[in-house]
């Protein structure tokens, strides 16, 4: 339930949210805010930025907005056959009739259960033929699903499926859905067999149940199950737990951190992104100004009537840089044998001014007329 709810809070965190790391070292100035978009994303732009004026090409069709609607649409439809299926199973109960069975009261239904019913008021739901079979497994019966009523399985499962609704497209959640519903039903053996009934009496039980699986609930807290799984629970129950169980879960925990801290690491080093800092030369009239400012690059272009602002970029990754606050726009530095960022490159694959013109010089100090050359200064 934890890595469901996680797989929908840490991406809306990581897109919405920011850090501010503390001051440790008693610095003057304040700490600026890490925005947790620019360093665990990598944008996919589709045009590249024309620094040479260029009006850049338009789309045909507006992705966002296409994915946004989608993703409304299915989230509204999913919910709808949620309430859809919750006034069909409230109908159905009207024509159940309430019974007493081992000391707990239930419902009986022709062809529906055992099973427990309801979110807000949760009850029991038996099968009509489950009155006709022995003691003993009615008792197992009852047993299994008061367990999922005192570990409030059906609103672990309705929660389940509100988080799934937000995010119906991906695939992974609906797999932690389904390994969540197994999860509960083996839980919920666990916890009958430690109340003391007998394994053999209860595997017989499930056998029972499954011969006679009801369709009419399947999202519900039920002990009947597929086969394969039956199968898997009735191995679980009379298996012995292994002798490295645990330190085999203790290393795969283990390397499950080691893997979430590697994968945190995406800012990339500071000199980096230092080796793209300085001049490039684009025109006899035209310079472009490149600096460092937190998390990437801002990047100045003197002599351009279409970029009379500078504009802040940052990385994503193959030495390209998306443009923030204009989508879908990037620039990209190409380097020379050494590693060091030559040029600079504003369209798809072209320089327009292909100069090895990355002197470096300081901003009071530069002459245009040496800026083409191969030389570096600080």
């Amino acid at each position: 339930m934890a890595a469901l709810v996680g797989s929908l809070v840490l991406p809306t965190a990581l897109a919405f949210g920011s850090l501010t790391i503390p001051d440790i070292i008693g610095s003057t100035r304040s700490p600026a805010p890490i925005v947790l978009r620019d360093v665990t994303s990598i944008p996919t732009p589709g045009l590249l930025l024309d620094v040479d004026g260029a009006l850049p090409l338009a789309r045909t069709v507006d992705i966002d907005t296409l994915a946004q609607a989608t993703w409304v649409t299915t989230s509204a439809f999913m919910v709808s056959l949620m309430a859809a299926a919750s006034l069909w199973l409230r109908r159905r109960k009207r024509g159940w009739r309430e019974a007493r069975l081992c000391g707990e009261r239930v419902l009986v239904a022709s062809d529906a259960g055992p099973a427990v019913v309801g979110i807000v008021r949760s009850r029991i739901v038996v099968p009509a033929w489950l009155l006709q079979v022995g003691k003993d497994r009615q008792r197992c019966a009852i047993a299994h699903e008061r367990s999922h009523l005192s570990a409030r399985d059906p609103q672990v499962v309705a929660l389940a499926l509100a988080v799934v609704a937000c995010m119906p497209w991906n695939p992974w959640l609906w797999w932690q859905f389904h390994r969540l519903r197994r999860a509960i039903e083996i839980d919920c053996d666990a916890r009958v067999l430690r109340d003391g009934h007998d394994p053999v009496v209860y595997c017989e039980t499930l056998l029972h149940v499954g011969r006679h699986r009801s369709r009419a609930t399947p999202i519900l807290p039920a002990m009947s199950a597929s086969a394969s799984f039956l199968e898997r629970r009735i191995r679980q129950i009379l298996r012995r737990p292994g002798r490295w169980a645990r330190v085999s879960a203790a290393t795969l925990g283990c390397v499950a951190s080691a893997m979430a801290v590697v994968a945190a690491q995406v800012t990339p080093p500071g000199n980096v992104l230092d080796r793209y800092t300085g001049f490039y030369e684009i025109s006899p009239i035209s310079l472009v100004t490149v600096e460092r400012e937190g998390n990437g690059l801002t990047i100045g272009i003197t002599g351009q009537v279409s970029v009379p602002h500078p504009f802040h970029v940052v990385p994503t990754g193959d030495a390209r840089f998306a443009v923030e606050g204009k989508e879908g726009t990037t620039v990209r530095f190409v380097d020379d044998a050494q590693g060091r960022a030559r040029s600079i490159r504003g369209d798809a694959g072209r320089t327009r001014r292909d100069r090895p013109a990355a002197c470096r010089h300081s901003p009071g100090h530069l002459d245009p007329g040496r800026a083409r050359g191969p030389h570096r200064g600080k």
